[in-house]
């Protein structure tokens, strides 16, 4: 089993966003990184658990946390593809965080 912590912080500020906000996109997100990852993983013989984190502080930090369950180590071209899913799901979370918050601004 292997865990792997990505952390990304897009500089915008918490208060800007409800709390309910926050909610929509981060189910949003787990549901795009689930989905995406069962599509990566079927058929073989490894597991992926993922979760989606808001951290408050001045400004919002995302953390997602994968782990892989594997009897044998995860074969490079996946652990490719996981990067890529999860720089995916980053995309998501700031496209949707800055579409809200030009909306409150318009």
């Amino acid at each position: 089993m292997s865990k792997k912590k990505y952390v990304v912080n897009l500089g915008l500020s918490y208060d800007k966003f409800s709390e309910e906000v926050l909610e929509d996109i981060l189910t949003k997100a787990n549901m795009f990184i689930e989905e995406r990852i069962a599509s990566c993983i079927v058929g073989k013989n490894f597991e992926v658990n993922s979760s989606i984190l808001a951290v408050k502080d001045e400004t919002i930090t995302f953390e997602v946390l994968l782990e892989v369950i594997s009897p044998i180590p995860l074969p490079l071209e996946y652990e490719v593809a996981l990067d890529r899913i999860v720089d995916d799901t980053f995309k998501l979370i700031e496209n949707a965080l800055r579409e809200v918050g030009s909306n409150a601004t318009a």
